[in-house]
């Protein structure tokens, strides 16, 4: 008689229910990308009776040429084209306002007719173009210029100052106003 002899191999198999620890752990990721805006300084700048210095990174000036009319005193036509640089990653607002309403003579609080028929206070026009969306209005205007966007955008901001040739002569002086262009993130 033959006998059949088998060999008797045991392998340990985890049961189907149980697990083997491999000494794998998983490790999350997690960042958070924080509504905002970066504005940098106009990249482009052209106008007529009027030029732009950047002074730094978030302040510039514009200078007008001749202001007035040397014989007649009366308010040259004027006008001054900037381009900002503009990231924003999330829903935003796009606010241009004038501190003064308008250009005003140092020295003075009117903002309507000075002494003997002449002006101390000379609104002016602002225009913004961005996210599709074109906005002009009157300095004087209370709140300022806005342009609501519903997205993050990224691009260029062209932004306009305009002083219409005047037919009401000027106080001689300087005249003086601050323009503030700012991006606001929705939270």
């Amino acid at each position: 008689m033959k006998k059949l002899i088998l060999p008797l191999l045991l392998v340990s198999a985890p049961a189907f229910a149980q697990s083997i620890d491999t000494g794998l752990r998983p490790v999350e990721i997690v960042g958070t990308a924080a509504p905002a805006c970066l504005m940098r300084a106009p990249q482009d700048a052209s106008g007529v009776n009027a030029n732009f210095r950047n002074i730094d990174g978030s302040t510039g000036e514009i200078r007008i040429v001749e202001m007035v009319n040397p014989q007649t005193a009366l308010p040259r036509n004027t006008s001054l084209n900037l381009a900002f640089p503009v990231v924003c990653n999330s829903a935003h607002l796009l606010r241009i306002q004038s501190n003064n309403g308008g250009l005003r003579r140092q020295g003075s609080n009117e903002r309507n007719q000075g002494r003997g028929g002449f002006a101390e206070f000379l609104p002016y026009s602002l225009s913004a173009a961005w996210a599709g969306q074109n906005r002009s209005q009157s300095s004087d205007i209370a709140g300022g210029l806005q342009i609501n966007s519903a997205n993050g955008g990224a691009g260029t901001v062209d932004m306009a100052f305009a002083m219409a040739a005047g037919n009401v002569p000027l106080v001689a002086g300087t005249y003086t106003d601050t323009i503030t262009v700012e991006f606001r993130a929705a939270n």
